[in-house]
This record gives structure tokens, C-alpha cells and sequence, in this order.
């Protein structure tokens, strides 16, 4: 009886506190401090014996205990494995190895290497390096000037003074018919043009030197600081040829060879050339340079919507063409009325400008002519024209055009993207006011009564409902928001009214489903162990 089996078992001798004996002689984890038992009688003197039965299932318990020590010390190793591969300790460890400081042994311990005060103060010092190093070279006056002539500031100069260029071409072309005008007694005036405006034609001539003057030394300044990447633009090839015409035209002017004065103003109009330089600004303009593309995405679409329209006019104006000829030809018709219809349908080029008229003009004289003179039958004719080319017609087409700019739009990641940042922009600020006339006592931080009174505030919840927040879940709000100090600081409330703007989006629920399952896993799994476990104590205490 007192022989007991192999394992753990009681040992005859202890001193008021009974304990397990392994037979490697100690056992992991806190089953070293003894396991108790219940006390000796003090009036008995012999050692206790256990039965068979109750040393098996202590026997149990150990084995059970040892397997489940085990299994932690191997999910502890796995766990350290993962931690050590996060990146937060990849770049404390490749901040450890990679970095070395004078004075420092190369055998510090991790430990030291990881402390918090001398990460950041390692940190900082190579913020600083790297500042040093990323820090640029003080310009040249010759690279500040060259910078600036690739500047949107100066192109946005150059197109102001093509812009005045132009209107001053305009001035001169009304002067110059002015003076037509009054010579061939056009205007009741009897005061020619250069003595009502006078000076102008001087004034006139001296502005386009000036003009002159200015465009030759912006190409002149660019080719010789830019040198030979001004050329690798055509816009820049355009500018050239542009003052090398204006050149030629003053160059013309002064001169006293026989020009005749249209080929003259022909070559300074040549100047509005240098207006495709506003192709460059466009590219800094978002709204302009959308219009530019939009334009240009429907030039095919302009040139089949154009032929379709010539096709249905001619054949149209060929229909009643050929119905008017009869009348026309007819000597027993009223003269003057046969020269009024053959003003509009005489001719096929006649015809076909007049159906244009219909389309998009003032089609009422030209269908009269006919109802007067011809027949009544032609408003018919007339009124389905108009109901079916001028209206339907039309207006798909105008779809057509609409439907494609909006393709542009969308498919235009840059005007999107700029689009995107403008209206988060709008968002930001809108918060920031929110947050000012919440925060009553401008400390910077919303405390939770002051949070709570914009339930109070009618324009509140108008302010709210715009940021697309709802006011009646602004108790739950808060308590997302903050951070556990109690109140909300800028920061905080911009990073949480940001991820509950709107409803809930399909990525928020497929993340909140993920985590649902990773729970119900895991609270499988345990449930599971549990039950194997109480199945296991069944088993041994049978």
C-alpha cells in the first residue's frame, strides 16, 4: 500500500503544507508553490496515504496542466514571432542597424536601442540631416529668371498684353471704317473720322510699336536664357514666327515700296496668332482648360452633326426649289413678286442659305414670301420644317454635344482630382466654423456640454445635415469622437465627423462583417477548447 505508481505523488513528509512531487523533481509555473492538501490530523502522527482513485486524478490535472502550459508557451512563441515582424519594431530594428552614432558600442542591447527618448532623439537628428541635405542651393539671378519665364505669373502677363493687343486691334479696324464710312457718305456726320478722334491714328501707330516691342524682347529674353529648350515647345516656334511677321510689317510700313494696305493689315492680324498661347495658360486654368478640351473632344462630333444638317438642308431647299420654279418661270405672274420669291429660291446657292435662315434665323420673310406670292399650302411645308428639323433635330444634337462634354468631365482624372480637393476644402472649412461657434469658450477644445447645445440651435442641425451628419446621434457622436480625455480638440473632431460623413459605405460594412466574423471565430474556438476540455476531465474523473 505504500508503494504508489510513477508520477506525481505526496510526499509522507511536509510540514503543515503537502505539495506535488514530479519526477524530473520540479514542476513549470506556479505548481512549484505547492499544491494544498487537506491538513494532517494533529493528534495522528502517521503520513497520509491517498487512495488509487485520487492519485489518478491528480495525476489527471498534472498531465492536463503540463499539455496546457505547453500549448501557451508555444502560442506565446508564435505570438513574439508576429510582433517582431510588425512594422513599427522592422523600423526600430533597421533604425538600430542601419544608424550609428559616435560614442555608442555596437553591442548595446535592443532594449537600450528602443527606448523612447533615444528613438526620438535619433529621429530628430536625422530629420535635421535630412533636412540639411534636402536643403536647395541659393539661386542665381540668372536661374530665378529663367524659372520665371517658364512661370504660370508669366504667362498670365503675356496673355494680358496679347489680350490689350487685340482690343487695339479692334480700335483701329473701327477707325479705319469710320473713315470708310464718311467717305462714302455712310454717316450723317461731315467731321471725317481723324478730326472727330483726333490724334488716333498717331496714337494708333505708336501703341503697335510698343506692342511690337514688347512681344520681340519676350522672345528675344526666352531664347537666350531658356536657349535650346525654348524650342522643344511649338507654342514657342508659333511666338517666333509671329515677330518675325510683326518685324516685317513695320519693316513694310516704314518703307516706300508699293504694298497694297490689305496685304498690310492681313500680316498685323497674323498677330492674334500668339492667342494659341493661351493654350499654355489653359493647362493652370481649370475651367478654361476643360472648355479647350471639350471643344476639341467634339470636333468629330461637330463634323458629323454638320453633315447631317447640309444633307437635310439641301435636300429640303432642293424640294421647294423645284416647287417654286414653275412660278418663276410662269410671265403671267406678277413681276415684282416673282423677283421677290427668286431673292430667296431663285438659285440653288440662294436656297440653300435661305434654308440655313429658316433653321437658325429669321425664317418668317423668307416663308411669307411664299405664302404671299405662291400658296397658302407652303405653312405646311414650313411648320413641319421647323416642328421636325428645328426643334427635334436640333435638339438631339445639342444633346449629343452635352452628353460628350460631360464624358470629357468625368474621364478627366486631373479636373476630377483637383475637383475632389476643392470640395474637401469647402468641407474642411465648414467644419471649422462648426466647430468655432460650438466651442464657447474658445479654450480649442469642445467639452460635452458644449457639444450637447448644438441639439439646442436650430441652424445647428442645418449645419449638420450640410456636413451630412445627423444631430440626433451627436450623444453617440461625442463618444466616437473622443479620444477618452473627455472633450474633442480640432484634430479629433475633423478625423471623426470625416469617417461619419454620410451613410455607411460598402467598405464600412464589408470591415465591420470581417470583424464580426473574427469575433464569432474566435468565440468558437474557445467555446470549443472549453468543451474539450470539460470532456477531457470527464474522461479522467471516470
Amino acid at each position: 500500500a505504500d508503494e504508489q505508481p510513477n508520477g506525481p505523488r505526496w510526499k509522507p513528509e511536509f510540514g503543515g503544507q503537502s505539495h506535488l512531487s514530479h519526477p524530473s523533481g520540479s514542476l513549470p509555473g506556479d505548481w512549484n508553490a505547492g499544491v494544498h492538501a487537506v491538513p494532517r490530523e494533529e493528534s495522528d502522527s502517521r503520513p497520509k496515504v491517498v487512495s488509487k482513485d485520487f492519485q489518478a486524478i491528480l495525476d489527471s490535472l498534472v498531465a492536463r496542466h503540463l499539455h496546457e502550459v505547453a500549448e501557451i508557451q508555444a502560442e506565446n512563441a508564435d505570438l513574439r514571432a508576429r510582433f517582431l515582424e510588425t512594422k513599427p519594431i522592422k523600423v526600430l530594428r533597421t533604425l538600430k542597424e542601419h544608424v550609428h552614432f559616435p560614442g555608442e558600442d555596437e553591442t548595446e542591447k535592443v532594449s537600450d536601442a528602443l527606448d523612447t527618448s533615444k528613438v526620438l532623439s535619433r529621429l530628430s537628428k536625422l530629420t535635421n540631416e535630412s533636412e540639411k541635405v534636402n536643403e536647395k542651393p541659393e539661386l542665381t539671378n540668372f536661374q530665378r529668371l529663367q524659372l520665371f519665364l517658364q512661370s504660370s505669373t508669366f504667362d498670365a502677363i503675356i496673355s494680358a498684353v496679347l489680350f490689350t493687343n487685340v482690343m487695339l486691334l479692334g480700335l483701329q479696324l473701327q477707325f479705319e471704317g469710320s473713315r470708310i464710312g464718311y467717305s462714302i457718305a455712310y454717316y450723317p456726320e461731315k467731321v471725317p473720322a481723324d478730326r472727330d478722334w483726333p490724334g488716333i491714328q498717331e496714337g494708333l501707330h505708336i501703341a503697335d510699336h510698343l506692342f511690337t516691342v514688347i512681344f520681340t524682347a519676350d522672345v528675344v529674353l526666352r531664347i537666350a536664357c531658356l536657349k535650346c529648350s525654348f524650342w522643344k515647345s511649338p507654342m514657342n516656334w508659333i511666338d517666333t514666327g509671329v515677330v518675325v511677321l510683326t518685324l516685317a510689317t513695320v519693316f513694310l510700313d516704314m518703307s516706300s515700296l508699293p504694298i497694297d494696305p490689305i496685304f498690310l493689315r492681313l500680316l498685323r492680324l497674323g498677330k492674334l496668332a500668339r492667342a494659341f498661347r493661351m493654350i499654355i495658360l489653359s493647362g493652370r486654368l481649370e475651367s478654361f482648360g476643360l472648355l479647350l478640351k471639350c471643344v476639341l473632344a467634339s470636333v468629330t462630333m461637330l463634323g458629323y452633326a454638320t453633315l447631317v444638317l447640309i444633307f437635310v438642308q439641301c435636300v429640303c431647299g432642293m424640294i421647294i426649289s423645284t416647287l417654286v420654279s414653275r412660278y418663276l418661270e410662269d410671265p403671267a405672274m406678277d413681276a415684282e413678286g416673282r423677283r421677290h420669291v427668286f431673292q430667296y429660291w431663285g438659285t440653288f446657292t440662294r436656297t440653300f442659305l435661305t434654308m440655313f435662315e429658316v433653321l437658325f434665323a429669321n425664317w418668317a420673310p423668307s416663308c411669307r414670301a411664299l405664302v404671299d406670292n405662291v400658296s397658302e399650302w407652303f405653312t405646311l411645308i414650313f411648320v413641319a420644317y421647323r416642328c421636325i428639323v428645328g426643334f427635334a433635330l436640333l435638339n438631339v444634337v445639342n444633346s449629343v454635344f452635352v452628353s460628350q462634354t460631360l464624358k470629357i468631365a468625368d474621364s478627366d482624372e486631373e479636373y476630377l482630382i483637383k475637383l475632389r480637393q476643392k470640395h474637401q476644402d469647402q468641407y474642411r472649412k465648414k467644419l471649422e466654423t462648426l466647430f468655432k461657434a460650438a466651442d464657447v469658450t474658445n479654450d480649442g477644445f469642445l467639452e460635452l456640454d458644449e457639444f450637447m447645445r448644438l441639439l439646442e440651435d436650430e441652424k445647428m442641425h442645418l449645419w449638420l445635415s450640410q456636413l451630412q451628419l445627423e444631430y440626433h446621434d451627436l450623444m453617440e457622436l461625442f463618444q466616437m469622437i473622443d479620444s477618452g480625455d473627455g472633450r474633442i480638440d480640432w484634430k479629433e473632431f475633423m478625423e471623426g465627423a470625416g469617417r461619419l460623413k454620410g451613410q455607411a459605405k460598402s467598405m464600412d460594412v464589408f470591415r465591420l462583417e470581417t470583424k464580426i466574423d473574427a469575433v464569432m471565430k474566435s468565440l468558437n474556438d474557445k467555446d470549443g477548447s472549453k468543451q474539450r476540455w470539460k470532456r477531457n476531465i470527464s474522461l479522467d474523473s471516470s
